[in-house]
């Protein structure tokens, strides 16, 4: 008998550039192609390297709190159940290396910001900051220290620089060197260059939220045990009910675009 769910679709996209016009909103076209997905029983996952807080503003304007919605924030360093209102899972950068990462920024001139869960967090409103917030919409923080404004590791460091790409190519080079394998120094454009956990980023994020989907379909069959409470950073540890080797086969098909929408 056919199980509805083993055709269940998931639509991951990117916001800026891709599902959004150049003023943050979308088409009455891809609105429309949304709504069909939707309707059809299938999924959307918003992926970006904005804030949570700016990817929620978006939505909320647009319409696009669809029921299961799953975003992907902060460069795959969040991934949040909109549904819940929670977070599923969650990387930081440790604060020794978002500390060394911030000297490294200062010594070569380099804006450099961070965020709480609501705020911009920086030294001071400069150029750099208000072009930013041309964009990103959220409030801003400015302090002397920018870590200790924080309660907990940030998700990532944003750089900026608005007129020479070669300052933050040498801070990416500084960074890569002595924090290369625990942190990714990425480009979203010519003047930001962005800090994340290596464990995050959006690929992995996306292969963590088609692992989640399997977990789903398949608990029935499987005995979870989570080692910490559910919104932690650990994950949920598969202990199969028999002794075989237990095969994690994802059997969703992920939509590459609106237009595969049926």
């Amino acid at each position: 008998m056919h199980n509805p769910n083993d055709s269940i679709k998931i639509l991951f996209t990117d916001m800026d550039g891709t599902l959004l016009l150049n003023d943050s909103t979308v088409s009455d076209e891809m609105k429309a192609a949304l709504d069909r997905l939707i309707r059809n029983g299938h999924k959307l996952v918003l992926t970006s390297g904005r804030p949570l807080d700016s990817i929620l503003e978006v939505m909320q304007a647009s319409d696009l709190f669809y029921p299961g919605t799953l975003v992907i924030s902060n460069n795959g360093s969040l991934i949040y159940d909109c549904t819940a209102g929670a977070p599923l899972m969650e990387k930081t950068v440790p604060f020794p290396i978002a500390s060394g990462i911030i000297r490294e920024a200062e010594v070569l001139g380099i804006h450099i910001q961070t965020y709480t869960d609501h705020e911009i967090v920086c030294k001071k409103e400069d150029e750099e900051v208000i072009y930013y917030r041309k964009r990103i919409h959220l409030p801003l923080i400015t302090a002397p220290d920018i870590l200790s404004v924080l309660e907990r590791p940030p998700y990532k460091l944003h750089t900026i620089h608005l007129t020479d790409k070669t300052l933050l190519l040498k801070l990416k080079e500084r960074v890569e060197e002595k924090y290369g394998t625990e942190i990714t120094a990425q480009f979203s454009n010519d003047q930001y260059l962005e800090f994340y956990n290596h464990e995050a980023g959006k690929g992995n994020a996306i292969l963590a939220v088609l692992c989640c989907m399997w977990l789903w379909k398949h608990a029935r069959s499987l005995s979870l045990h989570p080692r910490k409470p559910p919104l932690s950073n650990t994950p949920y540890v598969l202990r199969p009910t028999h002794n075989d080797a237990c095969l994690l086969y994802v059997s969703f098909h992920v939509l590459l675009s609106a237009s595969q929408v049926r």
